[in-house]
């Protein structure tokens, strides 16, 4: 499968750790890492843009993920405690078939496919 990983992928992160095994399992993995724009900025800045939810910083995160879908045709975008993307931008994801996880913070694992509503709702493992 091929899958474009979605999250905060520095050296010792559990998301990178996660994209890691997806690789040993045999899938085909394309990362993008929206955590280098939030380290890259000062903190009044980061604070600002992630309270507000917009900003230059959420608008980079937004094209960057539709342009690496558009560009990759993933069968899957994983999207590892990702809270900025845009409603639009997953409509747009969906409306060309490519299925999105999304793996927040709180304890659940949210499975979406293309024109339908939530596929199922699991329990963290």
């Amino acid at each position: 499968m091929k899958v474009l990983f979605v999250g905060s992928l520095s050296v010792g992160q559990t998301s990178l750790m996660r994209m890691e095994i997806l690789r040993e399992l045999g899938h085909e993995v394309f990362p993008l890492s929206t955590q280098l724009y939030w380290d890259n900025a000062g903190f009044l800045t980061r604070r600002l843009q992630q309270a507000a939810g917009f900003g230059p910083i959420v608008e980079r995160i937004n094209s960057e993920l539709l342009d690496a879908v558009m560009r990759l045709r993933p069968d899957v975008v994983w999207a590892e405690k990702q809270e900025f993307f845009k409603a639009e931008v997953l409509k747009d994801i969906s409306s060309i078939g490519v299925t999105y996880a999304l793996y927040p913070r709180s304890v659940f694992f949210i499975v979406m496919e293309a024109d339908k509503a939530i596929k199922c709702v699991l329990a963290y493992l």
